[in-house]
């Protein structure tokens, strides 16, 4: 009708809206060089305040050549200023070792999540969820035929809902009846967060094979979340030789082509626990240690900063790394490839992979995985990062 009159329905910008709108990109603009020039700034006391990043042992010690500490300093400063913040990883990398690696072949880790989180945005197609929740994780992997540990149930609050039976029966009451082996986690927790071994054996309970009594175990469970409670996974012989005190899991990358729309396998790599721990977490002083394209492991494990660089053989066992064959691992990158094939609007995955004697056993699937182990285990990623995440 405005148009049979000669009208406009869209009303034209007025001077006042132009000039808000741009006075608003501008505000944003200066907010953002502003943050910019503060964290960088942050990142500079933390570098002055701390001779660990330009002072530490170095991780290859047989290589003789090394750079002066004010090149370290002066390299790390160069850092700041170009990615925005330290880079953790130099030693770890072999920075420190002149003629050795090239730091343009590494991806920075800050600028690696941003375009990661950027790839994998949440929205209402992605099914991002069942990646973040370890209930949906095993619900729908179990549905696609992908083995997952067993779950027993899940919690909420003083309630137990039992999967067995299709029934809810009170928290308090699993704890005083029978015997059980399993692991306790929070759903949505992350990097091994709010996970504990619970064990009831004739008639007294252990938490992380120590014992325990029913409030103490309450005071570990946030009754606002829900967590789930799954059977523990009996590890394959092979991985109990390495360390059995753990359940030591393949950290296995697959990511989606942008142009082929195939899915790609970046370089795997085994996460192995130490010293007593019940976890194979890096942080917790595991070790995490490259894996071949044969799936044999590679020569070194290497530890977190602070407890130590790398090593040939596990501390505890004495088990040599360099050759020694991971069962299933071929099975292990085929299952990933079609989990991810089932989530394919998920740009890329981090798997984690325990080895059972009936083959892979998937632990959980991760969107916001970091880059730096897997260059640390295997080579500089700077190619694959330009090629699959954009």
């Amino acid at each position: 009708v405005m148009k049979a009159f000669g009208l406009n329905s869209r009303k034209p910008a007025v001077p006042e809206q132009k000039i808000m709108e741009k006075i608003k990109s501008i505000f944003i603009f200066c907010l953002r060089f502003v943050h910019s020039i503060w964290f960088r700034l942050v990142q500079l006391v933390k570098l002055l305040s701390d001779p660990k990043y330009y002072r530490a042992p170095s991780y290859f010690p047989e290589y003789e050549r090394r750079k002066s500490t004010w090149r370290i300093f002066f390299e790390q400063l160069w850092n700041i200023w170009r990615e925005g913040d330290i880079n953790e990883f130099y030693f770890l990398y072999g920075f420190d070792v002149i003629g050795f690696r090239r730091q343009r072949d590494y991806i920075d880790n800050r600028k690696f999540i941003r375009q990661r989180g950027k790839q994998n945005q949440e929205n209402l197609v992605k099914p991002i969820c069942v990646l973040r929740n370890k209930f949906l994780f095993g619900v729908v992997a179990d549905a696609l035929g992908v083995n997952t540990p067993s779950l027993v149930g899940i919690i909420h609050g003083n309630n137990f809902f039992v999967f067995a039976g299709h029934k809810t029966i009170l928290w308090n009451d699993f704890l005083s009846q029978g015997e059980f082996d399993v692991f306790v986690k929070d759903s949505n927790g992350e990097c091994g967060e709010g996970i504990f071994a619970l064990q009831r054996r004739k008639g007294v309970l252990y938490v992380n094979k120590k014992e325990t009594t029913i409030e103490e175990i309450n005071s570990r469970i946030n009754p606002c979340l829900s967590f789930i409670v799954q059977e523990r996974i009996s590890q394959h012989p092979a991985l109990n030789k390495i360390y059995d005190k753990s359940i030591n899991t393949i950290r296995l990358e697959t990511v989606i082509n942008p142009k082929t729309k195939e899915i790609e396998i970046l370089p795997p790599l085994l996460r192995v626990g130490t010293s007593g721990h019940n976890v194979d977490n890096w942080a917790m002083g595991g070790l995490a240690i490259g894996i071949d394209e044969k799936g044999c492991l590679k020569k070194y494990g290497f530890y977190k900063p602070s407890f130590g660089t790398k090593t040939t053989q596990h501390p505890d066992t004495e088990v040599v790394f360099e050759n020694y064959s991971i069962p299933f691992f071929a099975e292990a990158v085929d299952m990933a490839r079609r989990f991810h094939s089932e989530l394919h609007e998920i740009h890329s995955i981090g798997w984690d992979i325990a080895i059972t004697d009936a083959g892979p056993c998937f632990i959980e699937g991760n969107d916001n995985w970091e880059i730096s182990l897997v260059q640390i285990c295997s080579k500089g990623l700077q190619r694959e990062f330009e090629e699959l995440f954009f």
